[in-house]
């Protein structure tokens, strides 16, 4: 799979990370999971495919995401994100260790 150009993190503040992203024209994340960390994703800029599934390689289901867009992605959940637009995808992902929430 094909990296981000550019990935930033703006932002910590237990239990919330704020990171930044630019995904060049048709690359992906590759296929990511973080199993104790809910993950929002936003997209700034560009047009997305998100792709989710309960395991590495095999899609559940897709979406396209478009400027605005917003979606939460549970932890333990597979997904790959990549830009299908001709500009770079810009997007913003808050990732919330749901550890920090429990007593």
């Amino acid at each position: 799979s094909l990296k981000p150009s550019f990935s930033s993190t703006a932002l910590i503040l237990s239990p919330l990370e704020l990171k930044l992203l630019n995904i060049l024209p048709w690359k992906t994340t590759g296929w990511k999971q973080h199993p104790e960390t809910d993950q929002i994703i936003r997209i700034e800029c560009g047009t997305a495919l998100l792709i989710l599934a309960s395991k590495k390689c095999h899609p559940n289901s897709q979406k396209t995401l478009h400027n605005g867009d917003a979606v939460f992605i549970p932890a333990g959940t597979w997904y790959n994100l990549k830009n299908i637009s001709k500009c770079p995808l810009k997007l913003s992902l808050v990732q919330i260790s749901s550890n920090n929430f429990k007593n």
